[in-house]
């Protein structure tokens, strides 16, 4: 778990600088998306199931 952290951080941080962002402000706004995206996604993922059963 922490080796996908900094694996997470460190690409956080190459991809802002290609970009010619802040690294902080870049992080700020893509980290959220990028923790509740597997949620999003587990959920859409239970209710198709559940749709197609009907």
């Amino acid at each position: 778990m922490v080796l996908g952290a900094h694996i997470f951080v460190h690409g956080i941080e190459k991809i802002s600088l290609l970009l010619g962002l802040n690294p902080l402000i870049f992080s700020l706004l893509i980290a959220p998306i990028a923790t509740e995206l597997p949620e999003k996604i587990n959920s859409i993922t239970w209710v198709w199931v559940f749709w197609s059963k009907k």
